[in-house]
């Protein structure tokens, strides 16, 4: 997860750093046809490398677990939903952190407060009570790899823990639009 956060932000930071951002806006000046093209080609590359990942994650899981007849199969109920939430959430991690490459425009301002707003959340919010703690982006995460599909005072149910996601995704792409239509290259 970390690491395609980390390739999210480069698809847009490297650009700035090596100033290669001016030839792609002069080939492109419609700003928001950039980040919609990158937000394609992040989303798509990760989403299809996170279902990858989950499923075989959950294969190798299975075995190692079917030793002990732990094994639980894939039809077995929330499991589809979440072994697929946890690969939908490796693609909107790296669309945040497309994002927050653009919106920082440098590589370690951007993967710093990727992995903040990640591992940050849950103690930052943790003061203001568990009903708006659990709108962090990691408790998010939990929500979605989780087969229990109620809601609790510490978590959100699985549709809001995708409708938390979308939330996110729009916040950062807003930003991200703003900045690159506002903006000098």
């Amino acid at each position: 997860m970390l690491a395609v956060g980390t390739l999210g932000t480069l698809a847009a930071s490297s650009e700035y750093t090596t100033g290669q951002i001016r030839t792609t806006l002069a080939a492109v000046p419609r700003r928001g046809q950039v980040l919609v093209a990158k937000a394609l080609v992040v989303g798509g590359v990760s989403a299809l490398l996170g279902q990858l990942l989950a499923f075989l994650t959950f294969l190798l899981g299975r075995h190692a677990l079917s030793g002990r007849h732990l094994a639980v199969p894939l039809g077995a109920p929330g499991v589809a939903r979440a072994v697929i939430g946890c690969g939908l959430f490796l693609s909107a991690f790296a669309l945040l952190g497309l994002a927050l490459g653009f919106v920082l425009r440098h590589t370690a301002g951007a993967v710093a407060a990727l992995f903040g707003l990640f591992f940050l959340s849950p103690m930052l919010l943790a003061p203001l009570g568990d009903g708006v703690s659990r709108f962090g982006l990691q408790s998010v995460f939990e929500g979605l790899g989780t087969t229990v599909a109620s809601a609790g005072a510490d978590r959100l149910g699985p549709v809001g823990c995708f409708a938390a996601l979308a939330g996110y995704l729009a916040l950062a792409f807003t930003l991200a639009a703003l900045g690159l239509s506002r903006r000098d290259a």
